[in-house]
């Protein structure tokens, strides 16, 4: 009777033993069952061409704080923004509705500081911006391809600008009204100048050095004709040059070899009317 009691005992076990092994093996299949059906249905759902359309994308930190987005501005303009844990921008790359593209840096109360764009011209350029939204300092291309550089005042006007034209370096200084006052570079010939305007950005004054090494200086009168020159020859005898409104030498003085004085009267044709010595 014990016999058959241990018999029991040990296909009761068994039967146990097959029955967990049999749940557990329903379990693995029902699950690569749902994984190959989702599969399947994502294979069938799924757009042919793998793009999504959206006005706009944000990524956000641990906390739910925006640091990058993009997008399109009511304006038109693509743009795709950084900003920093206080929700403020700090760097924007953007290409505005009529195609030209810039990035912009911008401080911790979202000033921009720095730009670097493609003018309307075509021409690049990077400006630096202070605390008030003002340009006070851009590098740049002239439209000619020219290697320029401006600071401006506080209002952005600007007053000094270097630029390199033809290989020729060149400097321009503004006054406080936004008028050219100021100009010197060196010429295609090699000589050198510098010139002095009046409030209407007339010249007024002309100091060059020509380029077989003489200085001369020009003064013109409101409308721009050379009235009186001075010059010092190569040689090394100063002349002194009277101009009529025409532009033309009227009266000449200078020294000679020798010392002595010489001083010359001309009609407007330059015809020598008075001479001495």
């Amino acid at each position: 009777m014990s016999g058959q009691i241990l018999d029991l005992q040990i296909m009761a076990k068994r039967l146990e033993k097959m029955e967990k092994e049999n749940r557990r093996l329903k379990f693995i299949a029902t699950l690569v069952l749902l994984f190959v059906g989702v599969i399947f249905l994502m294979g069938q759902s799924a757009p042919k061409n793998k793009i999504v359309s959206a006005e706009g994308f944000h990524v956000v930190d641990k906390n739910g704080r925006v640091r990058i987005g993009l997008g399109v501005t009511n304006n038109g303009a693509a743009t795709f923004g950084f900003f920093d844990k206080n929700g403020k921008a700090r760097m924007v790359l953007k290409v505005e509705e009529n195609g030209l593209p810039d990035i912009n840096l911008l401080d911790n109360n979202g000033k921009m500081c720095i730009s670097m764009r493609i003018m309307p011209s075509g021409s690049p350029a990077f400006g630096l911006w202070d605390k008030n939204g003002k340009v006070r300092g851009m590098i740049g291309l002239e439209d000619e391809g020219s290697p320029s550089l401006f600071l401006a005042n506080g209002n952005g006007e600007p007053r000094f600008k270097i630029t390199v034209s033809d290989g020729q370096p060149g400097l321009i200084l503004w006054d406080k009204d936004g008028k050219m006052r100021a100009g010197m570079g060196v010429k295609a010939d090699g000589s050198t100048f510098l010139g002095l305007m009046d409030q209407q950005e007339k010249s007024g004054v002309q100091l060059t050095v020509a380029n077989d090494g003489w200085p001369g200086l020009t003064f013109m009168d409101q409308n721009e004709k050379p009235r009186m020159g001075m010059v010092l020859l190569p040689n090394g005898l100063p002349g002194l040059s009277l101009l009529d409104k025409e532009g033309r030498r009227r009266i000449q003085l200078g020294v000679l070899d020798d010392g002595s004085p010489l001083l010359t009267l001309m009609d407007k044709s330059g015809k020598n009317l008075f001479k001495a010595p």
